[in-house]
């Protein structure tokens, strides 16, 4: 595979105090078909019209491999597979927040971009590259054409001799309860910007990273938009980097300090190049004799993203005796290390559990709670609110199978089987049971009232707050029960999270039903 080598200054505009400003947004909207021709305008001037195409879908542009690889190489070139680009910056010419990250990129950094399907063949999204490739984005005097140019002279094009430092960010300072959502990235990106704001919620957790092999490399799905529209609505974005919740590649990775500081090169990139205001650890599924490299990782990882203030949190399992679920967790060691630790207070009864039950329960939540306290400081502590629910299928001859509902799938299944739920005091939910003849359905739901308890116990123990899995599984009025059991404020009248033409009446639900290709997420 060929090493790139960028050779002029990438990243300068990041390494400039002040210079986070985004590009303005360019759209499909702009262009009377979202296949446009791509020109290449290069540094010394020659104008390219090559043979390929863009692709614009919302605010992503679209382009194949080869309009990188072959076109926008200057001084530098990039290595291509099917799957993406692999960028080297042999001898980094940019600095990050402070001379001891600058001191720590000095002999190199290389990240991965990861490819965009289009219509079977791979592309990679310049938005959001522009810094790092030295490029601009626009339009031909026409309107006809996409053009991309190269910048003749990155030191000059921002006046200046020498790349400075970036200005660093202030420290976070929540008012209140903390309410982090997270939010599943599988395809393409959330457009923020059509959504109403979630009233009183403080953070987003974009599932963005994940370390992919033993090297280190950091598969990213990052996007600079979603981080622009989250902070237009007074949201923090603290991406979740996960191990890919694989054991064997997890163990390789922290026998290796040297893939471990690959992967804390590329986070340090990737939190300055997007403006990141946290990053969320989410190793899960680790050996149990991984338990003190597991902990020497988030050491090393916490040092470094704290020196860009950046806040560092952590996602761990209720206290048990489960290995490679909770014993792989030194919970008192690493709550000294991160900023927020977010306990996973559900999956009581998980996806493929041998009976059915509840996914939260109050009590066992309550005591998951007063387990983690034992060894996490309760100012750290944010506590996990699931959105979901499971559907358990039973039968005398068929062992115990679930799928995920969300909960406008509960309300679907109320309304197909005429149901009444019944409150079941001691998990704290209410409980329906259906059949169709040859299996019975049993659902423990999470709604209003059940997500108002577990948030009180929030503030009945003064945690930090609650973190939610996952955005999109909630329905209209979830996110003002919370709040208003956490004590923040809420506004008077519930807003929803999808658009608010949607229309959650009974009749609603039914129509629903008739063109239903199936039941429920599956996760």
């Amino acid at each position: 595979m060929k090493k790139v080598v960028l050779s002029f200054l990438v990243l300068l505009l990041l390494a400039l105090p002040g210079c986070t400003k985004a590009a303005p947004v360019l759209t499909e909207a702009e262009f009377a078909d979202p296949y446009v021709p791509l020109t290449i305008r290069q540094a010394d001037g020659t104008v390219v019209d090559t043979a390929l195409s863009a692709y614009v879908r919302r605010h992503e542009v679209l382009v194949p491999l080869a309009a990188v690889t072959d076109y926008l190489n200057r001084d530098y070139l990039v290595a291509a597979d099917g799957a993406g680009l692999t960028v080297t910056v042999a001898a980094p010419k940019f600095a990050l927040e402070t001379p001891r990250l600058t001191e720590l990129i000095k002999d190199g950094v290389d990240f991965r971009v990861n490819a965009v399907p289009v219509f079977g063949s791979p592309h990679i999204n310049l938005r959001g590259l522009e810094k790092l490739l030295g490029i601009t984005i626009g339009r031909s005097d026409d309107g006809k054409r996409l053009v991309v140019a190269q910048i003749a002279d990155s030191t000059n094009a921002v006046g200046v001799a020498a790349p400075g430092l970036r200005k660093l960010r202030q420290p976070f300072q929540p008012t209140g309860k903390i309410s982090l959502v997270w939010d599943h990235v599988l395809g393409e990106p959330a457009d923020l910007a059509q959504e109403e704001k979630i009233p009183g919620l403080t953070v987003i957790s974009p599932t963005w990273f994940a370390v992919t092999d033993n090297r280190g490399t950091v598969a990213s799905k990052a996007d600079w938009k979603y981080v622009q529209d989250a902070h237009d609505k007074g949201y923090k974005v603290w991406p979740l980097i996960s191990n890919s919740f694989d054991p064997d590649l997890t163990k390789e990775f922290l026998a290796d300090d040297a893939a471990q500081d690959r992967t804390v090169r590329q986070l340090l990139l990737f939190t300055a190049l997007y403006d990141l205001d946290g990053i969320n650890i989410d190793f899960e599924n680790v050996y149990d004799d991984d338990k003190d490299r597991l902990t020497a990782f988030v050491a090393k990882l916490a040092d470094r993203l704290r020196e860009q203030r950046v806040v560092v949190s952590l996602d761990a399992t209720v206290p048990s005796g489960v290995p490679m679920w909770s014993n792989c967790y030194d919970r008192a060691a690493l709550a000294k290390l991160v900023d927020y630790y977010m306990v996973m207070t559900y999956d009581e009864h998980w996806r493929t559990s041998p009976v059915a039950g509840s996914v939260a329960s109050i009590g066992w939540v309550e005591r998951g709670i007063v387990n983690t306290l034992q060894s996490v400081p309760k100012e750290k502590l944010l506590m996990g609110v699931p959105f979901y629910t499971r559907e358990w299928r039973e039968s005398d001859n068929d062992r115990v199978r679930s799928s995920t509902l969300w909960m406008a799938d509960v309300d679907i299944r109320v309304a197909r089987y005429n149901l009444k739920p019944q409150w079941l005091s001691a998990a704290g939910q209410h409980y329906i049971e259906y059949g169709d003849g040859a299996y019975r359905y049993k659902v423990w739901i999470e709604d209003e009232k059940s997500l108002a308890l577990k948030a009180e116990l929030a503030k009945k123990y003064d945690l930090a707050g609650v973190a939610a899995w996952r955005k999109g599984f909630e329905k209209p009025g979830i996110w003002n029960a919370v709040h208003l059991a956490l004590g923040k404020p809420s506004p008077a009248e519930p807003r929803p999270m999808e658009p608010a033409t949607e229309n959650w009446s009974l009749k609603s639900i039914m129509d629903k039903l008739k063109g239903a290709a199936g039941e429920g997420a599956s996760e």
